[in-house]
């Protein structure tokens, strides 16, 4: 049976999809830049150089995530909010950004020893920059998205990126080497100071009045970031002990191009949706169908984005990389996967929050590290290194399961609803698999010989063309089908359809 949508569903469905227009935006047009950057410098670096990065990143992203406090969120969430509250969360940024600096700094060559490999000392010690840096930002810029200013908050990312990018591949084609990856966080963090006092006329002072109530709004988050943290990088701790830097090299860039997709739709998508439920908390029920409405879209896009990213491995890292990172093909297969579920997971942290349940979350992903930590330390210390990974992918399916359960009992929202969500992208996605694992890999040496190109990247590139082709006709044609055949209920599909609609029928009377 069809399932009508009240003006109520419309209105947060079109007001949600406007909103995570621009962050999605502002993020793949960043991502895409990365991406480029990314491939780029492949080919200008080796493995090598970018395992000496990952290694340093361990201590430098532990403690830089105290830095970041997320005071944004409480300017976010509180209704009335005072100058003296923008002061003060600008004031516990400095703070915490300086103390992490400081200690990064102190902590390098201790870390160094504990990964024999010297030269991570001045690596760490020239990202630390970044944290003290960052303190300064303007928290004006958080306004954007209070007045939901969406394109404001696009255009202030944008221009950091597009900067950063030009004068950090200017060092890289200077250097040549992981000095390089080193010296370009600082100097984005400084950029990204001047843009912000470029792009908000607001001038923050320092103010201790409110630091208390932003730190005790802060510190649960912040423990939340840990734990998500200590659950994305204790793999990297382990294999910076019992690996060299290429092989950890290998599985870095592995797994940040292999889950980029789908963390990349969902970290603005929660930007958005932020103070897009923060409008509807008052009403529980307008709040559950908001929420079902994000997983809706959340798990057609990541089921389609992660499972075809595993399916194309093969041709996709030669096309991207090159050849010589070949050794990462097995990583990316398993991390492409992990990426549907870590997608559908940070989706659900924005509905904890809105509804005060921030000391949940954490707790919950402390309980999931618990399990996690040791599994992963096990499995680097005994196992082939990509015996990690899948044990990555493991702990995190067992964990959304669990937090999907928990839905029902915090939030109120039923587990057959949830299921009823995700059933169809995820039989989409097993007929998408099931169709490329048939379709033989194209060779074409005629063709390589004409475009100067080698037999082997021919192959792979025409291959990936005729994969991606193929898997998106299946994957969106049997989400559709089975929308049909389920009543068309209210979903991704009905409000795509719905805003397709109605602009159609309104260039069509203008």
């Amino acid at each position: 049976m069809e399932v009508e949508q009240s003006g109520n569903e419309r209105s947060i469905g079109g007001h949600m999809a406007r909103g995570a227009f621009w962050m999605i935006a502002m993020n793949w047009s960043m991502r895409l830049i990365g991406l480029v950057n990314t491939m780029i410098l492949a080919r200008l670096l080796v493995p090598e150089d970018f395992g000496i990065i990952a290694m340093s990143m361990v201590v430098v992203g532990f403690l830089h995530v105290f830095s970041e406090a997320n005071v944004d969120l409480l300017l976010l969430r509180k209704a009335d909010v005072s100058e003296a509250d923008y002061n003060s969360a600008w004031t516990l940024r400095i703070m915490t950004g300086i103390v992490v600096m400081v200690l990064l700094m102190a902590v390098a060559p201790l870390f160094a020893d504990y990964a024999n490999d010297p030269r991570v000392t001045v690596v760490i010690q020239i990202l630390a920059l970044r944290s003290g840096l960052l303190g300064f930002e303007n928290i004006g810029v958080v306004r954007f998205r209070k007045e939901l200013n969406f394109r404001r908050e696009f255009l202030y990312q944008f221009y950091r990126r597009i900067i950063y990018f030009v004068v950090g591949l200017i060092f890289v084609l200077a250097l040549r080497n992981y000095y390089a990856l080193a010296v370009a966080p600082p100097l984005a963090a400084v950029i990204a100071v001047i843009i912000s006092y470029r792009m908000s006329p607001f001038r923050p002072k320092l103010d201790f009045s409110r630091v208390g109530q932003a730190w005790n709004f802060s510190r649960w988050l912040i423990l939340l970031e840990v734990a998500r943290f200590v659950a994305n990088r204790t793999d990297n701790a382990v294999l910076s002990r019992t690996q060299d830097a290429t092989a950890l090299g290998n599985y870095f860039v592995a797994v940040e191009i292999a889950t980029m997709p789908t963390r990349e739709l969902v970290m603005p998508l929660t930007r958005a949706l932020f103070p897009t439920f923060s409008k509807v908390a008052h009403d529980p029920e307008q709040l559950r169908t908001a929420f079902l409405q994000v997983m809706s879209f959340v798990s057609t896009f990541c089921i389609a984005a992660g499972l075809g990213m595993a399916l194309v491995a093969d041709h996709l890292v030669p096309v991207m990389l090159g050849s010589k990172w070949s050794a990462a093909i097995p990583f990316f297969f398993w991390f492409a996967i992990y990426g549907v579920a870590t997608g559908i997971i940070q989706s659900i942290t924005p509905f904890f929050v809105v509804i005060g349940r921030e000391r949940t979350v954490a707790l919950l992903d402390v309980a999931y590290i618990a399990v996690l930590v040791p599994t992963l330390i096990y499995l680097g210390n005994t196992q082939a290194i990509v015996a990690v990974a899948i044990g990555r992918v493991v702990c995190r399916y067992l964990y959304l399961i669990f937090v999907l359960a928990m839905m029902r009992r915090f939030g109120g929202v039923p587990v057959a609803a949830i299921v009823g969500t995700i059933w169809r992208p995820a039989l989409a996605g097993l007929a998408m698999a099931a169709t490329l694992n048939w379709l033989p890999p194209i060779v074409a040496p005629d063709l390589a010989a004409q475009t100067g190109m080698s037999i082997a990247f021919t192959g792979h590139l025409l291959s990936l063309v005729e994969q991606f082709l193929v898997g998106a006709f299946v994957y969106l044609g049997t989400v559709c089908l089975l929308w049909v055949l389920a009543g068309r209920p209210a979903g991704a599909e009905s409000v795509v359809l719905g805003l397709v609609g109605r602009r159609l029928a309104a260039r069509r009377s203008s």
